[in-house]
């Protein structure tokens, strides 16, 4: 079991493309962490989309056609506003400990850290 962020925990799963997901039936909040360490929730999932995705074959195949581009998503994880060492927002840097990780808003432009 991967470290929950927002409380959702995750179970690593065998892609090329995913690490780990899980997801909150109460909230409907499907939690994907990618290879490169992003983990991003994806809101108002319904419940059976959520199984298939995890009964999937090709769970990059089923996000890419199902999950992405269609649900709104949320970024979990930023750079530590010390080491800028990536990690969960509002956690604790594992790299420095001196630090919590921010978000990062990069919709527009450059990333602009906000806490």
């Amino acid at each position: 079991m991967d470290k929950p962020a927002d409380g959702i925990d995750r179970e690593h799963v065998e892609s090329s493309m995913i690490e780990s997901m899980g997801y909150d039936p109460g909230r409907r909040i499907l939690a994907v962490e990618f290879r490169n360490g992003a983990i991003f929730h994806y809101n108002d999932v319904p419940v059976d989309m959520a199984a298939e995705f995890y009964g999937s074959l090709s769970k990059g195949q089923y996000f890419n056609g199902y999950i992405r581009k269609k649900f709104n998503a949320t970024k979990m994880t930023g750079p530590c506003a010390q080491c800028g060492a990536q990690g969960v927002i509002g956690e604790e840097c594992d790299s420095c400990g001196t630090s919590r990780h921010m978000r990062e808003e990069t919709r527009y432009g450059e990333p602009k850290a906000d806490t």
